[in-house]
């Protein structure tokens, strides 16, 4: 009886490496998770029902503090978290680090977990972000205003970005290799299923109910998704969720359709008129290449496209929906334009001085050009 009850103190929480308790627990301060897989739970106790899981190295918030307990030999308090995914839960506290502990007092080194807008100021407008950032940059940290890090990385100017956009380099690992899931915008597209496509203004894109990923994407904008949609005088409204962000109200979201092929879109202050694309038939000469990169190989000498992973266990990715955007001139002088690939769920820059297609930004490794066969 002993032992099995000894059992399930020990499984409880899954295997984690030298777990200490979190040093400072303010309400409102980040925590890095240092089990393997962490359990969350409705209610600060090992008998309360898993709601959730945190994955190592994930940063989680904290929302409430709760009851000290003991377990695996562990003192330490509960906590009540909210991870990346937008799922709150108890934790205990044995299993998750401050971010000074973490990184060992030195200088937090994060990595960028999607396309991260890049800000001058530490606030939230739509228009204001000096450049995206590419996913899976190294970015260092600077200074720190409440959920606002202040950072520099090179070849980029140095700016705030939303703390929750950048994450440990372990859990960007789990992220990309698709052992976590990752945040996924709250999709209430039937209303708007007939508005689904790429749209474009002034260079910026979005694009709606249109992938499996995101049910909002816009150029230098975190909302990645929306909820509580409602339709009057021939005009859409919602609630934009920001990505990865945890506190303050969503942003108002407004979107009048004008003809089949137009819409105007409202967020807060900022509005535009959005041209709906359609995809190419035909692959432009300069695409029209093997592409060879760290990640894997895409072919696009024809459509429909081929992309062969890297990884043994991972599944090629065929389709043709690929729209190819007007060229653009970003902040260095540097001639690029977007790629999108809508079977792939990912923006990929090609650049015209380097002649590299790059995934989000114009920045990183890259993806270089063999002839077609």
């Amino acid at each position: 009886m002993y032992a099995r009850v000894a059992l399930l103190v020990l499984f409880s929480l899954t295997f984690c490496d030298c777990p200490r308790p979190v040093q400072d627990d303010t309400v409102g301060n980040p925590f890095i998770v240092t089990a393997s897989m962490l359990r969350m739970r409705e209610r600060p106790s090992l008998t309360g029902a898993v709601v959730g899981l945190a994955g190592k190295g994930e940063k989680v918030l904290i929302q409430q503090i709760g009851p000290a307990d003991t377990i695996d030999g562990i003192s330490a308090k509960w906590y009540q978290i909210q991870n990346s995914r937008r799922q709150s839960g108890w934790i205990f506290g044995g299993y998750a680090k401050s971010v000074d502990d973490y990184f060992q007092k030195a200088r937090p080194s994060w990595i960028t977990l999607d396309r991260v807008p890049l800000y001058a100021q530490p606030e939230w407008k739509s228009k204001a972000a000096l450049v995206d950032l590419p996913a899976g940059i190294r970015i260092e940290e600077l200074d720190k205003k409440g959920n606002w890090l202040r950072i520099r990385s090179p070849g980029f100017p140095e700016g705030w970005i939303y703390s929750f956009s950048a994450g440990t380099q372990e859990y960007y690992d789990q992220l990309i290799s698709g052992t976590l899931p990752r945040f996924s915008g709250n999709h209430e597209c039937g209303a708007l299923n007939q508005l689904s496509g790429a749209w474009l203004s002034e260079g910026r894109l979005l694009l709606l109910c249109y992938s499996d990923q995101w049910s909002f994407q816009l150029s230098r904008s975190e909302i990645k998704g929306f909820e509580n949609v409602s339709f009057e005088n021939g005009e859409y409204e919602m609630d934009g969720l920001l990505f990865m962000c945890y506190e303050g109200p969503p942003i108002r979201i407004k979107i009048r359709p004008s003809g089949l092929d137009r819409i105007k879109l409202s967020i807060g202050d900022d509005t535009g008129e959005f041209q709906k694309q359609a995809p190419v038939t035909g692959i432009p000469d300069h695409l029209r290449h093997i592409w060879r990169g760290p990640d894997g190989t895409l072919n696009l000498c024809k459509l429909p496209f081929l992309f062969q992973p890297s990884r043994l266990d991972a599944r090629p990715t065929t389709g043709n929906s690929m729209f190819v955007f007007p060229e653009q001139i970003n902040m260095n002088g540097e001639r690029y334009h977007e790629i999108y690939l809508r079977e792939m769920n990912e923006p990929y820059t090609y650049s015209f001085t380097d002649e590299k297609l790059r995934i989000g930004g114009l920045y990183g490794e890259g993806f270089v050009a063999e002839a077609c066969p």
